[in-house]
């Protein structure tokens, strides 16, 4: 679960749909394209996602 959680966020933060964490269920090839999704950089579109802070 924690691997869930944590590759749904890094989607969210390259600015990619989380279900496509999915594709690690692809016998073989699903983990390395999520792996290699995971280490995309992070974009500023993604921030969508953050909760709001009022500070």
């Amino acid at each position: 679960m924690p691997t869930l959680a944590i590759s749904w966020r890094r989607l969210h933060d390259a600015n990619l749909p989380g279900p496509l964490f999915l594709t690690s269920l692809i016998p073989y090839a699903g983990t390395p394209i999520v792996m290699i999704l995971n280490l995309l950089p992070p974009k500023t579109e993604g921030r969508r996602f953050d909760r709001p802070t009022n500070r």
